[in-house]
């Protein structure tokens, strides 16, 4: 038998108490972590707009209290949105559980939160252009962002599931070319949000599989101690 070091009493203990308790020793350092960081980008926001002169209460307050517009204006642009930004935290939940896909989780989870921030902030009309990045260059990137996520997923253990990324970049594309074709708004923001929607349904079915396939491969060796 080998000798009791110390600290394993101590360790023993903590780990009753957590038990007894129900908690998990350690979960508050995550919370806290994400709320520090967010704390801080905020700030240094903040200060980057006051150091600009821009009125603070403009990125503070939410756009219908501070320029009084409809409660329901941008709605539907919300739920694009939204859906692009849940993208985000399934493929961030993908990375963290599944390593040997973890860097194309990666690439389109930062991929899903640039299309986010371009639609919310309409970083392809108002900001791009002024770097010298047309709208059609921007988009032809985008583009070329999607196939190589494509290809990845194709050449790869994953290429079962291509046929059903093929139907949400296929969406996406109508809606780009809407957007290009110059035709009406409601047609094309429609079929943006869906477009959304398609990218956000396919990546939550892929993230739920490979959680399962994740906890399936750990059970054999969890029942094995």
């Amino acid at each position: 038998m080998g000798k009791m070091t110390p600290t394993s009493p101590q360790k023993h203990l903590k780990q009753r108490v957590a038990e007894v308790l129900g908690y998990a020793p350690g979960a508050w350092k995550s919370p806290l972590l994400a709320a520090g960081l967010c704390l801080l980008f905020s700030a240094a926001m903040v200060a980057l707009a006051d150091s600009q002169g821009i009125d603070i209460s403009s990125i503070l307050r939410d756009p219908s209290s501070e320029f009084d517009v409809p409660h329901y204006a941008g709605g539907i642009s919300f739920i694009g949105i939204t859906m692009l930004i849940l993208t985000s935290g399934c493929l961030a939940l993908a990375a963290a559980v599944d390593r040997p896909h973890r860097r194309l989780f990666l690439l389109v989870g930062v991929y899903s939160m640039m299309l986010a921030l371009d639609d919310r902030f309409i970083l392809h009309e108002r900001h791009y252009p002024r770097l010298g990045i047309e709208e059609e260059v921007l988009m032809g990137i985008y583009g070329l962002i999607g196939l190589v996520i494509l290809w990845c997923l194709w050449r790869g253990p994953l290429r079962a599931w291509t046929q059903g990324l093929c139907v949400a970049i296929g969406i996406m594309g109508l809606a780009v070319v809407a957007d290009l074709g110059h035709a009406s708004y409601v047609i094309e923001d429609l079929l943006k949000v869906a477009s959304f929607g398609g990218w956000f349904g396919f990546w939550l079915a892929l993230t739920a599989h490979r959680c399962r396939t994740a906890a399936s491969a750990e059970t054999p060796s969890a029942e094995q101690h």
